[in-house]
């Protein structure tokens, strides 16, 4: 069964960092997810609660977990429709980035194939199931051209093409035209 992501997020201007709080008992957890530059078009992505939790380990069969893993995702989405020339690195260096990103992986592997080319050869992203080691793991956009124009205000609504939902990102105000196409 899958869930839908929780619909706000906030986020900088750039894109490079994004919250969203789960509302969680007996208190809400502000989770963070980052883009990190580490070589020119390779991006780390990381995943961190700013707000100090002990998760329980039943947390990992909650829907607040199922939300997180679908709200990762989503970021993930619309942080690439803005960059979609830069590829993503996955690692799981703690217990939550491994959790969210392998179940990522495992749950949501269709749709992020038809949107991103998916390589194993040169960073970690998961743990498979049955394998003692990380499994290295890469993901880049697909080359496909777009126009863009987007005027971000306070408040941006959009659309997931993943999960057909719609979602909010409070952000400062600026304007962005692009044209984007594949090379030949």
């Amino acid at each position: 069964m899958s869930c839908a992501p929780y619909p706000k997020l906030q986020a900088t201007p750039d894109f490079a960092s994004f919250q969203f709080t789960s509302p969680v008992q007996p208190e809400p957890v502000v989770r963070q997810v980052r883009f990190i530059r580490d070589v020119p078009d390779l991006y780390v992505v990381d995943v961190r609660n700013k707000t100090q939790v002990k998760e329980d380990p039943a947390w990992v069969e909650s829907t607040d977990f199922r939300q997180v893993v679908a709200t990762v995702t989503q970021i993930i989405e619309v942080y690439s429709e803005r960059y979609p020339r830069r590829i993503f690195r996955f690692c799981g260096d703690s217990r939550l980035k491994d959790l969210v990103f392998r179940t990522m992986l495992n749950r949501y592997y269709g749709l992020l194939a038809g949107m991103f080319e998916i390589a194993s050869d040169q960073c970690v992203l998961y743990r498979g199931p049955g394998h003692d080691q990380p499994m290295p793991f890469n993901m880049g956009r697909k080359p496909i051209p777009y126009l863009t124009i987007n005027t971000i205000r306070n408040t941006q609504t959009g659309v997931s093409r993943m999960f057909k939902s719609t979602f909010t990102i409070e952000t400062d105000r600026n304007v962005r035209v692009g044209l984007t196409l594949p090379p030949v």
